[in-house]
């Protein structure tokens, strides 16, 4: 009779589960008592061992038999135990971070020019030429003379120092109240000088010699002349006096310059050659002066080149 044993027990589990899916479910999930042996579930567990007898006479289950399946059976009947509350929990409160307080930075007041625009150790002409705003750039205002006339700004050519330039051609990004009125230089001594940048040889009608010259004085200059000694020739082309700095194309001239500031370019070219000059070494001299027509005070510079 132990033999069968576990096939009982077996057949009883089996009808445990059915049971727990047909029976009405009457409990809450968070009240979950034991159910009873109600007369209900002892019947369908005898009749139940009883059709297993029918086909197994070997099997037919004794009173503890019948007792352990019915134990089973309020088991599996028996919903689940859980741990979790019943009431769900209420969800705690954010505490919201504060935004961070940012400050206005004031914004930087720039400048830009129309024209390209020297930019002195001073306000004024008179002062040294120590660099250039050109049209497309922008360099920081942090100062002027109170006037409007000059700002004194960044150098753009040259980092971590400053300089002024003329406001004519000047277009400010914003306004310039709060900038400090600043106290110019001492005016310097006016002292003409300039450099030869290049010389060129070429040919239109006859042979010339075409000359750049650049002002590195603190005093303009308002004429300029030409000599050209070919000592194979021992000859001198010579110019005349011209009170423009224009610049030539070959055979066209160029815009008229009257007047050659501190820091800028410009040119002087030499009457024709009655011959061709080249492989000859041609002694230059460019003199500028600080009054038209050669007048005022006049620095000479030479060069020679051999075209």
């Amino acid at each position: 009779m132990k033999r069968n044993r576990p096939l009982v027990l077996t057949v009883l589990a089996l009808t445990a589960a059915l049971l727990a899916c047909t029976l009405p479910l009457e409990f809450q999930p968070f009240l979950p008592p034991t159910p009873a042996p109600s007369p209900d579930i002892q019947a369908a567990v005898a009749q139940t061992l009883t059709a297993i007898a029918l086909f197994n006479p070997a099997a037919t289950p004794t009173a503890a038999d019948m007792q352990a399946a019915i134990a089973q059976t309020l088991t599996a009947l028996a919903p689940p135990q859980s741990t979790a509350s019943p009431f769900p929990s209420a969800t705690p409160s954010l505490t919201p971070t504060p935004l961070p307080l940012f400050s206005a930075t004031p914004g930087t007041l720039l400048v830009s020019v129309s024209v390209p625009t020297n930019c002195r150790s001073g306000p004024g002409k008179v002062y040294d030429y120590v660099g250039a705003l050109l049209v497309g750039e922008t360099t920081e205002v942090v100062g002027w003379e109170g006037q409007g006339e000059y700002w004194y700004v960044r150098n753009p050519d040259e980092a971590g120092s400053f300089c002024w330039i003329w406001g004519k051609y000047a277009t400010l990004s914003g306004s310039p109240a709060g900038l400090p009125v600043l106290t110019p230089p001492p005016t310097p001594t006016p002292s003409p000088n300039f450099s030869i940048v290049s010389v060129r040889v070429d040919k239109c009608v006859g042979w010339y010699v075409s000359v750049k010259v650049k002002n590195t004085g603190t005093q303009a200059f308002e004429s300029i002349s030409i000599k050209v000694y070919d000592p194979a020739k021992d000859k001198t082309i010579g110019s005349a006096v011209y009170d423009s700095f224009e610049a030539w194309q070959g055979c066209i001239g160029g815009a008229p310059m009257p007047t050659l500031d501190s820091g800028e370019t410009g040119y002087v070219q030499s009457n024709d050659f009655a011959y061709d000059p080249s492989g000859h070494n041609l002694k230059i001299t460019v003199t500028l002066c600080t009054a038209d027509g050669g007048g005022g005070t006049c620095v000479s510079r030479s060069k020679t080149v051999k075209p």
